[in-house]
């Protein structure tokens, strides 16, 4: 998640939040392009797989993760 962002925090041994805020032009990409290239990432170098939640705050970003198990990906876009 590093790779992505230095705003990274571990909330437990299996779950973080990634603050990918102001990375759009960085990687010229949109957020949802941003959140499953990471997604990838981890299956790739680690060789597991995991949901991802994207969303505006991380209350939802984690019921977006929990949405669709095992290796979900759901967006609510935030206004």
């Amino acid at each position: 998640m590093r790779k992505f962002t230095p705003d990274v925090e571990e909330y437990s041994i299996d779950e973080g939040f990634a603050d990918i805020t102001g990375m759009r032009r960085v990687f010229r990409s949109t957020y949802e392009d941003m959140a499953r290239k990471m997604q990838e990432e981890v299956q790739r170098e680690l060789g597991i797989t995991v949901s991802v939640g994207l969303s505006s705050s991380k209350c939802l970003a984690k019921l977006c993760s929990k949405f669709r198990k095992p290796r979900g990906f759901t967006a609510v876009p935030g206004h």
